[in-house]
């Protein structure tokens, strides 16, 4: 997908589908041997028999949809935040709170300015520096 290789390529045990049956929704749980955090930027399903598969929800445990997928269908990327991944939280919450103050005409410009710079800062101290989730505080800088 988008014309690059994947990262990483994960598979699963399989399923068997009795010959004669209803719909089934299964859960089939796939490690995927990873022991850090790491980003996503598409997934996709391979059946070995696609024939024999409707759709199929790709998500991460106790985590978002990544993907829905149905056959002859290309590959879902996965939804990403307000651009944080490429501008990084810093400017991306910045920009967000300009953008939402937009919305009415009681804005105050230096007041908007002032709380745009707090939240933003406020988003990396927590997101960033507290939770120490792997987001870029700027465009290309991982801290």
């Amino acid at each position: 997908m988008f014309g690059e290789e994947p990262d990483l390529v994960v598979a699963s045990s399989g399923f068997n589908v009795p010959a004669v049956a209803a719909d089934q929704y299964p859960k089939i749980d796939v490690p995927t041997g990873l022991t850090e955090a790491r980003w996503v930027k598409a997934a996709d399903l391979l059946p070995g028999t696609p024939t024999l598969v409707r759709d199929a929800i790709i998500s991460v445990e106790n985590g978002p949809v990544l993907a829905l997928w149905q056959p002859g269908n290309d590959p879902v990327a996965a939804p990403s935040s307000l651009t944080a991944t490429r501008f990084g939280l810093a400017l991306s919450s910045f920009a967000a709170i300009l953008i939402a103050s937009l919305a009415t005409r009681e804005a105050r410009p230096i007041e908007t300015l002032l709380f745009a710079l707090g939240l933003s800062a406020a988003a990396v101290l927590l997101f960033v520096k507290a939770l120490a989730l792997p987001v870029p505080i700027w465009p290309g800088a991982w801290f």
